[in-house]
């Protein structure tokens, strides 16, 4: 359901950094993400959904498909990521990543990511 003016966002704290979802609608959802330095989310799949991410401060080291498709996407740049793609975003810098992420699809759970490979040991 949206949020309005005066609700409180939540942020999530993740071994990476934290999220907090700035909207939230039947098939979709945006987030935003901050990456803190020499941190990455895990080499991940989506079943349900797609995502789109915009780099608002920093640069994102991307690996899209298999690991030899890496990328830089700078401030400003956008990717998009589609349904079951191999995925992976990493902040190499020494300054917090921050990007937004449009999530779209029929469910946006949580327990919709298949790691492929994560440096935090989660399944």
């Amino acid at each position: 359901m949206p949020l309005g003016g005066c609700e409180e966002l939540m942020k999530i704290n993740k071994p990476w950094g934290t999220y907090e979802i700035i909207l939230s609608d039947i098939n979709y959802q945006v987030k935003k993400l901050v990456i803190n330095p020499a941190q990455s989310i895990s080499l991940q799949s989506h079943i349900h959904r797609s995502e789109h991410w915009i780099v608002v401060s920093g640069i994102a080291n991307v690996i899209l498909g298999n690991q030899s498709n890496q990328m830089e996407v700078q401030t400003g740049e956008h990717i998009f990521i589609g349904k079951e793609e191999i995925h992976r975003m990493e902040n190499k810098s020494n300054v917090k990543l921050v990007v937004i992420e449009i999530q779209q699809g029929v469910y946006l759970g949580e327990d919709d990511i298949t790691r492929f490979s994560d440096r935090y040991c989660r399944t």
